[in-house]
């Protein structure tokens, strides 16, 4: 029987050992997975490419459209605060104090011929509160950094400038009648009694102001009389 020598059996098994090599095989693992990162990578800086592309695209409409939009808040501040005028001068114009129902009011309070009306006093004055300013030092204090970059804040609701409305009556008058009839008590009665003055006035705003020692004309007896004063305050009003 034949022997048959296969010469080629010891470098078929080394090239079979060097097939089967696990550092061989690590070596192509570690390449495709560097393989695939760089894929990652590129697709990365593909997207970021673009989207830089489409920002640069919005900038550059923002620039175009800054000029007219800083048009329109303007034209949109100036129509606010045109209405906001109008609102306030229509407000003035209907709710202010009005004079002519008080002197009408005043001629049915006549204590017939025993008071005569000397003088009439109507004092209307506005006490004006102003919002509060901002603060200008802590705006010198503000680093650089905070200037070129400041953090958003939320705005602080401020009250609007308001001013308080003060109206207040005066009424100098005689006292013509009788010594020791106290007809000025009579007067201030009917100016109690008045439907205008009663529903308008302040509670306790009504009151004898001041009164004079009686006297005379000519040192006539017969044409003695008292002068006195009546004060009738109505409520403060806030105007806004």
């Amino acid at each position: 029987m034949p022997v048959r020598i296969n010469l080629l059996s010891e470098a078929i098994a080394a090239e079979e050992e060097r097939r089967n090599d696990p550092v061989k095989r690590s070596m192509w693992i570690g390449v495709f997975c560097v393989f695939l990162v760089l894929l990652w990578y590129s697709t990365l800086l593909f997207e970021q490419m673009v989207v830089s592309s489409r920002l640069e695209e919005k900038k550059t409409e923002w620039s175009r459209l800054e000029p007219s939009n800083k048009d329109l808040r303007e034209a949109s501040n100036g129509i606010r605060d045109a209405m906001a005028k109008i609102t306030a001068l229509d407000r003035l114009s209907t709710n202010r104090f009005l004079w002519a129902p008080v002197l009408n009011a005043i001629q049915y309070t006549m204590v017939e011929d025993r008071v005569q009306l000397v003088r009439l006093n109507g004092q209307q004055s506005y006490v004006v509160l102003l919002p509060p300013k901002e603060d200008s030092k802590k705006k010198e204090k503000a680093s650089p950094s905070e200037k070129a970059a400041p953090a958003p804040k939320k705005k602080k609701k401020t009250n609007p400038a308001s001013a308080t409305e003060k109206v207040l009556l005066t009424l100098d008058a005689r006292d013509v009648g009788a010594q020791g009839e106290q007809n000025f008590n009579a007067f201030i009665d009917a100016i109690g009694q008045s439907p205008y003055f009663k529903a308008n006035l302040e509670t306790g705003g009504l009151r004898l102001a001041k009164l004079l020692p009686p006297t005379s004309e000519g040192g006539s007896a017969d044409k003695a009389f008292t002068l006195f004063t009546v004060e009738c305050k109505f409520p403060d009003k806030e105007r806004k």
